[in-house]
């Protein structure tokens, strides 16, 4: 017969590491009595079982230091917590964030967002945007840079007025890409791409997007519409499907959401055939896999440029 918890890790051999995660979550409870047989202190027993004594007084002093300090707006390289790096944080950010989330919502201070930043009240890095001026005339106007990665803000103050942006969200085709007369590419946002809306240049333009035929290149194209209304997607028909249908590939995980009002007719009709799996089961046609000479023939007419693919 067992009669406890602790019986049981001895008798599985791992009688030191109840122990001590006993211990640390009774430390823990000791300094925020909101955790006291918390459920968290459970999903993160590997951590109070297995932390060496530095790591978990580390820890203590990280809850320590952003209870005396919920709003500081630092940066996580900026913490003066004495051992405490960014790399520290890093490998234990579910820990970190599991703990944290816990006590605010033990504490009443409710918070919905998991990020760490948030829960640390530290700044966030600022986002980045990665395009390409894929015009030399365009390009005069920032000194000859073409491949240019920036804060939103600092790019968002270029001194420029592309006549067309594609947004294309495979870096290796957006780093491909010839030059079009009057045009920048956006690479590479993903989620991210409502990001585009703090570029006041974007909507003086003519706006394209290309992306992946399959479930999450549509809703992304949606997201992108939300705040980019003028939109237009390319290559992502059910011609170009059709044509292409030796190059198909599976997606794994399907996009879940199903509410796209801002997609048109025709896209719609892409995403619900892609869901539905009527030209075939969870199927996929990436960007990278179209022919390139094709694909260029194609955005070269829908940005009125001439060139050679």
């Amino acid at each position: 017969m067992l009669r406890s918890a602790e019986e049981v890790a001895i008798l599985v051999g791992a009688g030191n590491r109840w122990r001590r995660a006993c211990n640390r979550a009774g430390r823990l409870a000791t300094g925020w009595p909101a955790l006291s047989n918390h459920s968290v202190l459970g999903r993160v027993f590997d951590a109070l079982a297995d932390y060496s004594d530095d790591d978990f007084d580390r820890l203590l002093a990280l809850l320590t230091w952003t209870d005396a300090n919920p709003s500081s707006d630092l940066y996580l390289r900026q913490l003066p917590i004495a051992g405490l790096d960014t790399k520290w944080i890093a490998g234990r950010s579910m820990v970190c964030t599991e703990l944290l989330r816990s006590l605010r919502l033990a504490q009443g201070k409710l918070c919905e967002d998991y990020d760490l930043h948030a829960l640390l009240g530290l700044k966030r890095p600022a986002p980045r945007i990665r395009v390409r001026l894929l015009c030399p005339t365009l390009r005069r106007h920032v000194g000859g840079l073409e491949d240019i990665e920036l804060p939103v803000a600092q790019l968002a103050a270029l001194d420029i007025a592309p006549r067309t942006v594609l947004i294309v969200e495979n870096l290796d085709t957006g780093l491909a890409l010839p030059d079009m007369a009057g045009t920048v590419a956006v690479m590479r946002l993903g989620a991210a791409v409502k990001l585009v809306a703090e570029l006041p240049w974007i909507a003086r333009a003519d706006c394209l997007y290309w992306g992946d035929i399959d479930t999450f290149g549509f809703e992304i194209l949606h997201r992108a519409r939300c705040v980019v209304p003028h939109l237009r997607s390319v290559l992502m028909d059910s011609t170009t499907l059709l044509e292409y249908r030796s190059l198909w590939v599976n997606e794994q995980t399907q996009a879940t959401g199903l509410e796209l009002p801002l997609l048109t007719i025709e896209e719609r009709e892409m995403f619900d055939g892609l869901r539905a799996n009527r030209w075939g089961e969870n199927l996929r046609l990436e960007q990278e896999r179209l022919p390139w000479t094709m694909a260029m023939n194609v955005l070269f007419a829908a940005t009125g440029s001439v060139g050679t693919a």
